[in-house]
């Protein structure tokens, strides 16, 4: 359901807020869970924080990418997942080596850190843009989009 709700705010709030608004709560969560790891209750709901950040950020990465690859809209969900993936396996990577060299806390606290200078590198506002696809029959056809 957040998948879907990112696709909503995105068009009624705009691309980057919706970006922002993800990429800082899934930062936090992260950040919370290193200052208060001995909370039962504060570490599940860092964990449910992180998790609902995720997929609402797997909505706003597909609506991003497609908008991107405008014309090739299968481009633009495969390449957002790609990276994710790619991302994925890096990031648990380098985690392992971060907790293993200085503990959980540290580690935590960069990769939110981290995340919090993801909301610096996100989408930013565009113009009104104009398409032209060219139909099967040779026909121009006109696409507007609005801005965001």
């Amino acid at each position: 359901m957040l998948g879907g709700f990112s696709g909503s705010l995105v068009e009624k709030a705009g691309l980057p807020f919706a970006y922002k608004l993800g990429s800082l709560s899934i930062a936090s969560a992260s950040i919370i869970l290193s200052f208060i790891p001995g909370n039962w209750f504060m570490s599940y709901l860092a964990a449910g924080l992180f998790g609902c950040s995720y997929i609402f950020l797997t909505g706003v990465l597909l609506v991003w990418g497609i908008r991107v690859f405008i014309t090739n809209a299968s481009l633009g969900i495969c390449i957002p997942f790609l990276l994710l993936a790619v991302g994925q396996v890096i990031g648990s990577l380098l985690a392992g080596l971060f907790i293993g060299t200085w503990g959980y806390v540290t580690s935590f606290i960069l990769y939110g850190l981290i995340g919090i200078a993801a909301t610096l590198i996100g989408p930013q506002k565009r113009k009104k843009r104009e398409y032209y696809f060219e139909t099967r029959k040779g026909l121009k056809t006109h696409i507007k989009t609005k801005n965001i």
